[in-house]
């Protein structure tokens, strides 16, 4: 059964009812499970970052197909709507760049740029040992948690 109203069709639509819905609780933003001291939570524009992507690209997470999108991809409905999210997004916060780290989006890159041509890329390269370390880090408290 959906909770969602019935004339709701419009992906714009859609999202606008899920955020009153989400946001009629109070959360407090917690720290991310990675114990980087960084906090998260549903008014940040990186909640439903994963959530889009996989709504509109479900075979991209099938583990037995790959994962890449590269600039032959395409689904309009998902470009017209993430770039109508991202509008709305820096207008609602009064900001002219948007700004998503999600490590997925290396696959993604190429599609990226062919939606977003005017758009800057940045691609932070971490030095390998540290990069290790956290890896391990994280892992442990995954395992800790078990």
């Amino acid at each position: 059964m959906s909770l969602a109203p019935g004339g709701l069709g419009n992906p714009n639509e859609k999202w606008n009812w899920l955020l009153c819905f989400i946001y009629k609780r109070d959360v407090k933003p917690v720290e991310r499970a990675h114990k980087v001291r960084i906090l998260i939570g549903p008014e940040g524009p990186e909640a439903m970052e994963e959530i889009l992507w996989m709504t509109f690209f479900p075979s991209a997470y099938d583990p037995s197909t790959s994962n890449v999108l590269d600039d032959t991809s395409a689904n309009l409905e998902f470009e017209t709507f993430y770039r109508d999210r991202i509008r709305k997004l820096l207008l609602v916060r009064g900001g002219s760049r948007y700004f998503a780290k999600a490590n997925y989006d290396i696959t993604r890159l190429a599609y990226l740029v062919k939606v977003f041509p005017d758009a800057r890329f940045i691609v932070p390269i971490r030095e390998p040992m540290t990069h290790i370390a956290s890896l391990r880090k994280q892992h442990n408290l995954f395992l800790s948690r078990r």
